[in-house]
Formats: structure tokens, C-alpha cells, sequence
């Protein structure tokens, strides 16, 4: 480990960091604006183009396709390549791509557009990961990832939400509106993330010091580094020498890991996107009158599910990555087989579906936030963001398929059995984590990457005079 890496660790939050929060979180932001979005637009859109359930189905699946090709894509592009110009890529793929989806004029124009939506944030995913993983103290890197995913994510789906409620009296047309205004918050970033520096940890593998220094001289202006690449010199290590290469997530040394990223997150898709972006539709099945009044009933529901991550924000360093994973698991799948017997038993029973919403809601957030933050969490900066990026396209191979199974299924078999199905789905993700689980917690990415149990703090020792001082001193 470096010193940089290890001044990194110790670090205690500053504002920067809050930046680095602000900047990752706006990426999630966008793609649960996106995702609530979708589910109020197909409202619209099925009765106008007299859509299918399996051309609904594609439709919502649309942007977790392209989502697909972008993870993949973005991960490996940004591990061999840097991580500061994707980061300004990727939204301004999603800039453009929400603009055009909202002229398409046909359902093929349509899915194309989101699924070009879909590859700007498949990019973003591994990009946000990272980058903010990078920067992070070792001790409260999983809170700072919990504020920037959950809280933003669900804040940009109740933004849709309540948008496509104030919008949804102007007709047939309110959803091009709807598409269009995902196209300013994604501007907003552009001009956020400009300004950011490349990450100090990729540089030192790419054998450029002096460039890390520099990076975090721009990440914190006022710091004293005195002669700092001089300490640094011009050989870093490699953690245990990786060659960096895609195939090696595949190989002895990570297959473990590979399986904990991908499988339990392939699972819990099957709720974040199956069941989610039909909660507005399910909602008038189950008894809802209104439209409107479904839509602003998720709202508050999201609104509510928060809490869980405020919770999980304060108790994930202390219970750890794999135990907090592992009860999400088991909340979802009581809430999920819950909503399925409510169901089946044929009552109009609107109250305890909301309450059983809002639990799988707030279960949620466990593993929500901890399949996000794992992968960046159990590999080199060689390979960090190509296992991010492997695990988001994973994650969305599930989600595309249980959100156009979904309204097919529902058809056939009904609601019930298709929530039970979900149910199973998280119990199995559950013992998958427990099975394949290696902790992360409170230990530096570099230590994790090695193996080492325990985390470590680099012992003080002969340092340059420059450095005796603190690093980047308190603001």
C-alpha cells in the first residue's frame, strides 16, 4: 500500500467528500428517476400505441438492456482506460438519449432511445461505484455509499413520481414531457462532475505518481504535500501483481467473489425493477380507483422506504456487508410472500398491501445498497470497476427478465403466484450471500484485495518531514 492509498483511508470527511457524495449520488438519482418514470409513462403509452403485454414488457425492459451493454462496456473501459472521462460520458449519453425518447414516434424509435438511456446508465454504474470507493475513508466508506445510492435513488424516484402525477392531466402526451425533463438533472451533473479529478488510486497502478499527487492536490487544494511523489516513488505496487485482465473475475483467486457479486444481485432485481416498476399498475389491481391516487401512493411509499437506508447508513460498518445482505434478503422475501397470499385470498385489502409494500421497501435497502457497494469493495483497482460493471449487466439480465416476464405472467398465472415466485427468488439470494459471503468492512480496498482478515492501519514509521504534518489538514 502507498502512502497516498493509505492517507486516503485515514482521511476523515470533508467537503470534498460531500462532493464526491453529491457526484456519484446524482448518477443513482437518474436512474431511479428513470425507473419510476418508466412506470408512470407505460401508463400512458400501452392504451395510445395499443401495446401487448410482451410489447409492454419489451418496452420496460428497454433500458435495463441497454443497461446491460454499458456496465459490460464502461466497467472494463474505465479500469483500462481511467475513470474521470466515462464519468462525464455517460451522462452525457443519458442527456441526450432522454431528449430523443422524447420524439420517438413509433415503438421501435422508442425502444432504441431507451435503451441508448438504458447504456448511459449501465456506464454510470460501475463509474459512481468506484470513483466515490476510491476517495472514501476505510471506516466510513460504507455509510458515505449508503447516503450516495440509497437516498438519491429513491429521491429521484419519488421525483418521477410526483412529476408524473403534476403532468399526468395533459393526456396521452404527458409521457414525452415526462421523458424529456430526465434531460435536466442529467445537465445539472455534467456541470457537477467537470471539475472532478481522476482517481489517485488508478494512477498509481498506471505507474504515474506524479499525476496522483496531482489529482489529490485538485481534490483537496489546500493540502501540504511536500514531497510527497519523492515518498511515493515511481514503482507502486501492484496488490498481489494482477494482470488486470476481464477473464481473471473467472479465475481461482475470485470465483467466490464473482459468484457474491452477480447472483444474489441478479436476484433482488426480480423486486428492484419486476416488481417496482409496476407498483402503480398493481396498486389499481389490488383496489386502487385512481391513477393519480396510485401514483402518489408509491410516492409516499418510496418517500417511507428511505428510512431503511438512513438505518442501514449507521449500522454498516458495525454489522458488515454479508449479515446486512443476508436479512435483506429474508425481509423481502416475507414481504414479497406476504403481498402474494394477500392477493391470492381475493380481498380488495388496500391498507395491508401498502403495509406489505412498505416493508419490502424498507428490507430493500439492506441489500440494495450492499450489492452496489461489494464489488468495488472485493477486487483491485485493476479490476474494480470491470467487476462492478460485470455485476450491474448481470444485475439487469435479471431485471430485464422479470420486467417482461412480469405482465405476461401476472396474465397467466396471476399476481399471487407470480409474488411468491419473487419470494423464493430472495430466500435463495439469502443463502447464496451466506454461502459465498466474504466481509469487507472497515478495511481498506487495498487489504481486502490481498485477503488480509483484519483491517490495518499503516504503522507510523521514518516518513519525509513534508508528511509529518497532516496530510490535508481540517477544514
Amino acid at each position: 500500500m502507498t502512502q497516498i492509498e493509505s492517507y486516503l483511508d485515514e482521511l476523515s470527511p470533508r467537503r470534498a467528500h460531500v462532493r464526491l457524495i453529491f457526484s456519484s449520488g446524482l448518477g443513482v438519482f437518474l436512474d431511479g428517476y428513470d425507473s419510476a418514470m418508466m412506470a408512470v409513462a407505460i401508463v400512458f403509452i400501452a392504451p395510445a400505441w395499443h401495446l401487448t403485454p410482451a410489447a409492454l414488457g419489451l418496452l420496460a425492459a428497454s433500458t435495463l438492456l441497454g443497461a446491460v451493454i454499458g456496465g459490460a462496456v464502461g466497467g472494463r473501459c474505465a479500469d483500462l482506460y481511467g475513470r474521470k472521462w466515462l464519468y462525464m460520458i455517460d451522462i452525457a449519453t443519458f442527456f441526450v438519449a432522454a431528449l430523443l425518447s422524447a420524439v420517438a414516434w413509433n415503438f421501435a424509435s422508442l425502444f432504441i432511445f431507451r435503451m441508448l438511456v438504458g447504456v448511459g446508465i449501465g456506464i454510470d454504474y460501475p463509474l459512481s461505484a468506484t470513483f466515490l470507493a476510491e476517495f472514501a475513508p476505510r471506516t466510513r466508506r460504507g455509510s458515505m455509499m449508503t447516503w450516495s445510492f440509497g437516498l438519491f435513488f429513491y429521491a429521484g424516484s419519488v421525483a418521477a413520481m410526483l412529476i408524473g402525477f403534476l403532468l399526468s392531466h395533459l393526456g396521452p402526451y404527458a409521457w414525452r414531457i415526462l421523458f424529456a425533463s430526465g434531460a435536466v438533472p442529467a445537465l445539472a451533473l455534467l456541470i457537477l462532475r467537470r471539475t472532478l479529478p481522476e482517481s489517485p488510486r488508478w494512477l498509481l497502478r498506471k505507474r504515474t505518481p506524479d499525476q496522483a499527487v496531482a489529482a489529490l492536490r485538485k481534490f483537496q487544494p489546500d493540502a501540504d504535500l511536500g514531497e510527497l511523489p519523492a515518498a511515493v516513488g515511481t514503482h507502486a505496487p501492484r496488490e498481489s501483481a494482477p494482470q488486470g485482465r476481464w477473464r481473471e473475475l473467472f479465475t481461482r483467486p475470485y470465483l467466490r467473489r464473482t459468484a457474491l457479486i452477480t447472483l444474489p444481485w441478479f436476484l433482488m432485481d426480480m423486486v428492484d425493477y419486476g416488481f417496482s416498476i409496476y407498483i402503480p399498475t398493481l396498486l389499481i389491481a389490488f383496489g386502487m380507483r385512481s391513477f393519480g391516487g396510485s401514483i402518489l401512493l408509491s410516492a409516499a411509499l418510496s418517500s417511507l422506504g428511505t428510512l431503511g437506508f438512513v438505518f442501514v447508513a449507521g449500522w454498516i460498518e458495525r454489522c458488515g456487508r454479508i449479515r446486512a445482505q443476508s436479512m435483506g434478503f429474508l425481509g423481502l422475501a416475507a414481504g414479497m410472500a406476504a403481498l402474494g397470499l394477500i392477493s391470492m385470498s381475493g380481498a380488495d385489502a388496500i391498507v395491508p398491501i401498502a403495509a406489505c409494500i412498505l416493508f419490502v421497501k424498507l428490507a430493500n435497502a439492506f441489500p440494495d445498497i450492499t450489492t452496489w457497494m461489494l464489488p468495488v469493495e472485493l477486487y483491485p483497482t485493476d479490476l474494480r470497476a470491470s467487476a462492478h460493471g460485470l455485476a450491474t449487466s448481470f444485475s439487469r439480465i435479471g431485471a430485464a427478465t422479470s420486467v417482461f416476464l412480469f405482465p405476461i405472467l401476472q396474465r397467466l398465472w396471476g399476481i399471487g403466484p407470480v409474488l411468491l415466485v419473487i419470494a423464493a427468488a430472495q430466500l435463495t439470494a439469502s443463502l447464496l450471500t451466506v454461502l459465498t459471503g466474504q466481509e469487507s468492512a472497515g478495511r481498506s480496498l487495498e487489504e481486502i484485495a490481498l485477503g488480509h482478515s483484519r483491517p490495518s492501519v499503516v504503522p507510523p514509521g521514518p516518513a519525509p518531514r513534508a508528511l509529518s504534518a497532516p496530510l490535508l489538514p481540517e477544514k
